[in-house]
């Protein structure tokens, strides 16, 4: 839910606490998927040189 209101001429939009905090949980998940990617990409490249030192 969220709450519309012009002040002094000015838009301004209000939102819940649980609208902010669902907005701030989809913007963690974004990053940590993105981690994840990075995460398999480094254990990845980990894997192929202990192979290559063997």
């Amino acid at each position: 839910m969220h709450l519309d209101i012009i002040v002094g001429g000015r838009y301004m939009e209000i939102k819940s606490n649980a609208d902010m905090m669902e907005s701030s949980y989809h913007k963690y998940r974004k990053c940590e998927e993105g981690l994840d990617h990075v995460r398999e990409d480094l254990s990845n490249q980990i894997q192929s040189k202990e192979h290559v030192k063997v």
